[in-house]
């Protein structure tokens, strides 16, 4: 009777651990991933410069004041006009 017990109770705390076990082998994956992409952004931050600021150029020249892009032109202005006052209160302290 002791051994059916401590069997039990052996496969019943595996039966426990499993999930867990599960759960650090995908944080660990998604850790690992994490710190690739930060390396390979750390790498080619150049790049993605470049890239940002062609594509943030060609989006308000061609996307920016149409009528179907109401909600950036309202962004881009709001953003602006937060960078101006920050820029103000800078030069006037």
């Amino acid at each position: 009777m002791v051994i059916i017990l401590q069997v039990h109770c052996t496969c019943t705390s595996m039966s426990v651990l499993y999930p867990v076990f599960q759960y650090f082998v995908v944080v660990g994956i998604i850790f690992v991933l994490e710190i690739v992409a930060g390396i390979l952004a750390f790498v080619y931050r150049f790049d993605i410069e470049v890239v940002m600021q062609d594509e943030l150029t060609r989006g308000l020249q061609t996307k920016y004041n149409t009528p179907e892009q109401h909600g950036l032109t309202e962004t881009w202005d709001h953003i602006q006009a937060a960078v101006s006052m920050g820029s103000v209160r800078l030069y006037c302290t």
